[in-house]
């Protein structure tokens, strides 16, 4: 996923970021965030708040 891609699909604030990995030899940057998901465009007011989402690619 391009950055600019996951900005538009999440909203980080309130967001805690846990981990941040640089993987050289894939070339590609992963995260480990704990999502405030109420500000996620596809919250429902139903769902149980997931701790963590994982490598987002």
């Amino acid at each position: 996923m391009k950055p600019s891609q996951f900005l538009n699909l999440y909203v980080l604030h309130d967001s805690f970021v846990e981990d941040i990995k640089y993987l050289i030899n894939e070339n590609k940057l992963e995260l480990v965030i704990e999502l405030c998901n109420w500000k996620q465009k596809f919250y429902t007011d139903t769902e149980i708040q997931n701790p963590r989402w994982q490598n987002i690619n």
